[in-house]
């Protein structure tokens, strides 16, 4: 089986397939997402293992926490990134007589980046080795080293035969090279700092996939929404990842991707930015709530009340938009054609949600709003259940009078919340099951009432996705509602789901990698 699998470190991260033929993956940068990427440059499309002229498949993968592995019968083909330096290593061992492995250079800019390249590579053979030095254009290079010198350059292709086991490539950004134990040795003591100990469950994996998605570039650090497709920041992932992460190591992390996407967004978390801090898409109705509900949330447990001030600004944008019912209008997380007049449930959620966060916590008090939010709140307190409620199930969008139903995930977002009483609840989850929300997989995208184009998703459209997301919420949902049929339906999805798209990692939002929550 031809998988894809990552390897990453805070500069640097390659997306690969189980043959190392890399070619084809992506539509950002049209084909070129996968390969070996350092800080925001695609430099290596493909590592292959050939034996001859044939090109090797890996019948493996083990994912060894700190670095990957291919296996080929007895061969083995690691994987190493640094967790601070733009460095990458690979590592050939138990290496058979006749095999040759070859490293294909294919610079790429990152998306929305423009930077010509035209690679010059340069050998110099030492007694124990060689180093190659890739020359992008007059001011970028690379250096490959590795401990053979039975190395040959064709095209762009770069040809190692191994001459010592195990053959070692460290590739990186300077000179100054990193042995492949050095760089695992680094990752280790890194990531002590934020993992907690070792054990087969989701709640280890969950933390150790948004650890490899922390990224660091000149222009900011915090949770990349994916990978191969998404290495840049998400205003609304980076919320699910940093709720999910308030109480464990990462917390300090959680703080500095706040702290990133509110200098993008100036005091409010954009949709989408690029690892260069290119803001290609500002904050999305729903993403201001759900921004400052994470702020309250980070604040109400480490007391750092100046971010208050984040959440104050969040105020100042939503007042604006209101309804006369009290729900912010615009567009929410599903991308429903001709809704942006409306007030989408999943906006009202986690507005509401923040109201009662605030008002629990005391920090109501801590804000410049604090007389008009509590005035609010007493109103939405009163409307809510009214507002929404669709006899057994919710609205999807409201407007005035108008009331739209099209059965969408956001049908959970009151019940993960608990904004409704107990019966109201357990009613609506009733119901859900009955429409066909909750399969085996998890929790649907959307009933099948209205097809429509919401961007590009490869072979399949989203209306008939499974994604994590909604599958995590309808867990929480079952939890508050006390549904333990459903609690179980919905853990041995995302079970399942470690064994579905790249290896030890939680698929979201596309069957191979996607979206972190």
């Amino acid at each position: 089986m031809n998988f894809l699998f990552y390897e990453s470190g805070r500069r640097t991260y390659y997306t690969g397939r189980a043959n190392g033929k890399n070619e084809n993956i992506g539509w950002h940068v049209k084909g070129k997402m996968g390969g070996l990427w350092i800080d925001n440059t695609r430099l290596i499309s493909s590592i292959t293992l050939l034996k001859g002229s044939e090109v090797l498949v890996s019948d493996k993968f083990v994912n060894n926490i700190y670095h990957k592995s291919l296996i080929f019968g007895e061969t083995q083909l690691e994987f190493a990134a640094h967790p601070n330096e733009p460095a990458f290593s690979v590592q050939l061992s138990n290496y058979q007589p006749e095999h040759v492995l070859k490293i294909c250079v294919d610079p790429s800019a990152t998306w929305l980046k423009h930077e010509s390249f035209n690679p010059v590579l340069k050998i110099k053979r030492k007694r124990t080795g060689a180093v190659v030095t890739i020359y992008l254009n007059a001011k970028r290079k690379f250096v490959l080293h590795t401990n053979t010198s039975l190395i040959g350059i064709r095209d762009r292709e770069i040809i190692i035969t191994p001459s010592s086991n195990p053959l070692t490539c460290v590739i990186c950004d300077h000179g100054i090279g990193f042995s492949f134990d050095e760089i695992v040795n680094a990752k280790n003591s890194f990531y002590s700092r934020y993992l907690p100990q070792y054990r087969k469950d989701i709640t280890f994996w969950v933390q150790l996939n948004a650890l490899d998605l922390y990224f660091a570039r000149e222009s900011g650090e915090g949770y990349a929404a994916g990978l191969p497709e998404f290495p840049w920041w998400f205003g609304i992932d980076s919320v699910y990842t940093g709720l999910g992460l308030l109480h464990t190591p990462q917390i300090e992390l959680v703080k500095a991707s706040i702290e990133n996407l509110a200098k993008h967004g100036n005091g409010v978390a954009p949709h989408e930015v690029t690892l260069t801090g290119h803001v290609y898409a500002k904050a999305r109705t729903n993403e201001i709530p759900a921004f400052a509900y994470l702020v309250t949330r980070y604040v109400s447990l480490t007391d750092e009340l100046y971010l208050m001030e984040l959440v104050d600004r969040a105020f100042e944008k939503l007042f604006n938009i209101l309804n006369d019912d009290g729900y912010p209008v615009g567009e929410g997380v599903v991308e429903v054609p001709g809704t942006s007049n409306f007030a989408m449930l999943d906006t009202a959620s986690w507005f509401y949600a923040l109201m009662l966060e605030l008002n629990d916590t005391g920090l109501i008090n801590h804000l410049r709003y604090s007389a008009q939010a509590k005035v609010l709140l007493e109103k939405l307190q009163g409307n809510f259940p009214n507002i929404w409620n669709n006899g057994e199930l919710f609205y999807d969008a409201v407007s005035g009078e108008k009331r739209l139903f099209e059965g969408h995930f956001i049908q959970i977002y009151p019940l993960t919340f608990g904004l409704v009483p107990k019966e109201l609840g357990k009613k609506v989850i009733k119901r859900m099951k009955k429409e066909g929300f909750f399969t085996e997989k998890g929790m649907i995208h959307s009933l099948p009432l209205n097809i429509f184009e919401a961007g590009e998703y490869g072979p399949t459209d989203k209306n008939s996705i499974v994604w994590s997301l909604p599958t995590i919420l309808a867990l929480k949902a079952a939890k508050n509602y006390e549904d333990v049929e459903l609690e179980i339906k919905m853990l041995e999805a995302l079970n399942s789901a470690l064994k579905r798209g790249m290896p030890g990692s939680i698929p979201e939002i596309l069957p191979e990698g996607g979206c972190i929550v």
